[in-house]
C-alpha cells in the first residue's frame, strides 16, 4: 500500500486518526469505494486501519474540526471511557 497519504513528503500535513463504533464508521465512510487518502479536510477511512473501524482526516479546517471532529473525539472518548461490564 505504501504511503497513500504521502505525509513524509508534505511537511505541514498531519493526519488525525480516530477509532469509531461500527454505526458511526459506516455512516461516515462505509460507502467510500476509492477514497483520496491525500485529500485535505475530508473524513476518510484510515488507509491502514479501516478494517478496525478507524477514520482519518488530513489537516481539518477550523470549521470541520469544531463542527465534525470535536463531536467524533467526544464520541470515541465516551465509548472507551465507559466502564466495561
Amino acid at each position: 500500500m505504501g504511503n497513500p497519504s504521502n505525509l513524509s513528503a508534505r511537511p505541514d500535513v498531519y493526519r488525525l486518526n480516530l477509532g469509531m463504533d461500527k454505526a458511526t464508521f459506516e455512516r461516515l465512510v462505509g460507502s467510500m469505494e476509492a477514497p483520496d487518502y491525500a485529500a485535505y479536510d475530508v473524513i476518510l477511512p484510515h488507509p491502514v486501519y479501516a478494517k478496525q473501524r478507524w477514520i482519518a482526516i488530513l489537516n481539518p479546517s477550523r470549521r470541520t474540526f469544531d463542527e465534525t471532529v470535536k463531536p467524533l473525539i467526544a464520541e470515541a472518548h465516551d465509548r472507551l471511557a465507559k466502564p466495561r461490564e
